[in-house]
């Protein structure tokens, strides 16, 4: 999940304020279904990443602010769950082979 976080720059949309964002505006935003990412939302709530202050309102945590661009972190989160996850190989433009993280 923290790939979806990073790739769709939920972090930087979400606010600290108390009233929170909704859901709705942060799929707006991202181009997502907002009955999928409220689930997403709901498992990174649970990273403590982002609180839950109302019904499909969120705010960022201390912890989620690493994850926003302008971070000091971010640029490390980038490389564990970006380019790890999607190394590809290919030769005269044909995919070869894919390295699931696991591998690496």
């Amino acid at each position: 999940m923290l790939d979806v976080l990073l790739k769709a720059g939920i972090a930087d949309i979400v606010t600290e304020s108390e009233e929170g964002t909704s859901v709705e505006d942060i799929a707006e935003k991202t181009a997502m279904n907002a009955d999928k990412l409220v689930r997403v939302m709901r498992l990174l709530t649970s990273m403590d990443i982002f609180t839950e202050v109302s019904e499909r309102h969120f705010r960022l945590t201390s912890l989620g602010k690493q994850y926003q661009t302008g971070s000091l972190l971010y640029p490390i989160f980038v490389s564990q769950y970006i380019h790890r996850s999607s190394l590809l190989i290919k030769v005269s433009n044909r995919l070869i082979f894919r390295f699931p993280c696991t591998m690496l």
